[in-house]
């Protein structure tokens, strides 16, 4: 991370309506690396103000130049996170505030201010939070933290629901993947299903078992992602982040955690999130031998925000809530064959994600745990049904 020259829109005056102070000097420096943001630019900026205060922040601003990725700007991704931080997150803080008084953390960074395409929140890193590392996973001790945390996010979200506002989920009763711009991602989508056919031909007691099943989904790729994170009103809903992974999670210590990007919550089952946890930001050893504690976690602390928050009665019940990890199975395995090879490739290796031409190739499973992982996810997600959800879906 090295200090550079502030664009020019990123000035004092900038930075004197989005703190509310006077600016006395600040300087800039990137953030990121390829590979680890596809959607924004990322500046990290420290500000001295004329009071004598230090403010440390980050603002990411809509990348908007990038042919690749101009789609992007036609969704509602930044509407979202705009509406999060200014409105939905204010809400939920406050309700479990008021049920949990002086014991409860923010459930994201602070927020400071938002305009079209930009929005500054505070510098985590700066109060000594660190992102935990992608490629080896969080241990039990902070996978159970970031189970009660997203539950009481999702209780919340229940009670602004039902009990609250039921306008307030109205942008996010959809998934981000059925906006039409998204479209443009189906030949990703196609091409690391196709990808994994032919990777998973070559491992040993494989062969064309699930090759044949990856290469039947592959040309309805993006509609199975559809169909599998589609809400369905008679199930259990919250709130979801729907992009809860490991690099989405910053960590201080072994009680403190924030959520950051929210660019694409998504008013829907919590099997939803939950397989996107389970699947992509786990320890090995957590993620084959703790499952089954890690659902209990999440059930308690879920029932337990939502008894103290006064509606127990919206609680269900842990088998209720297996089931309902049982049916978003399709959708977890959609993410699995999509997006874990990039979540678990080298440093440094661009994604082509949002690429016109969306060159791939198997150098993304170059010095990566993948096939390790993905052995035994498939497994899962065939015992859980996803692939009998695709076929029924295809057929």
């Amino acid at each position: 991370m090295s200090q550079v020259s502030p664009p020019a829109w990123l000035d004092k005056n900038f930075l004197e309506t989005a703190l509310a102070g006077s600016v006395d000097s600040f300087e800039v420096r990137t953030m990121g690396a390829v590979g680890d943001g596809y959607t924004s630019a990322l500046l990290r900026v420290k500000v001295q103000l004329k009071s004598g205060k230090t403010e440390n922040v980050v603002v990411k601003r809509l990348v908007q130049t990038n042919e690749n990725s101009k789609f992007i700007t036609e969704t509602t991704m930044f509407d979202r996170e705009i509406l999060m931080y200014k409105e939905t997150l204010p809400q939920l803080q406050k309700l479990l505030e008021k049920a949990f008084p002086g014991d409860v953390q923010p459930i994201a960074p602070r927020h400071f201010y938002s305009c079209d395409g930009t929005v500054v929140m505070e510098d985590l890193s700066a109060s000594g939070f660190t992102m935990p590392d992608r490629r080896e996973g969080m241990d039990l001790e902070h996978t159970l933290l970031l189970m009660r945390t997203a539950a009481r996010f999702h209780a919340a979200s229940v009670v602004l629901y039902q009990q609250v506002d039921p306008e307030s989920m109205a942008l996010y009763s959809k998934s981000i993947f059925s906006e039409a711009p998204i479209n443009n991602m189906r030949k990703f989508f196609t091409g690391m299903t196709l990808l994994l056919a032919d990777e998973v031909k070559k491992w040993p007691e494989y062969g064309e078992e699930y090759s044949k099943k990856l290469r039947a989904m592959a040309p309805k790729m993006l509609d199975l992602c559809i169909a599998g994170s589609k809400r369905d009103e008679k199930r259990f809903n919250v709130l979801t982040h729907d992009d809860l992974w490991i690099n989405n999670i910053m960590l201080r210590g072994s009680t403190d955690i924030r959520f950051i990007d929210f660019q694409m919550p998504h008013f829907a089952s919590p099997g939803n999130e939950l397989h996107l946890i389970l699947m992509s930001s786990l320890e090995d050893e957590v993620r084959r031998k703790h499952k089954d504690v890690l659902m209990k976690e999440y059930h308690t602390s879920l029932c337990d925000t939502l008894t103290v928050l006064g509606h127990k009665n919206l609680c269900i019940t842990l088998e209720e809530l297996k089931e309902e990890y049982a049916k978003s199975s399709l959708y977890g395995l959609v993410l699995a064959v999509v997006y874990l090879p990039a979540m678990l490739c080298s440093p440094g290796y661009d994604v082509p994600m949002f690429d016109s031409d969306c060159s791939l190739d198997n150098s993304i499973y170059d010095d990566s745990k993948f096939e390790e992982v993905m052995r035994e996810i498939l497994r899962e997600y065939e015992q859980l049904g996803a692939f009998e959800l695709a076929e029924k879906y295809i057929s």
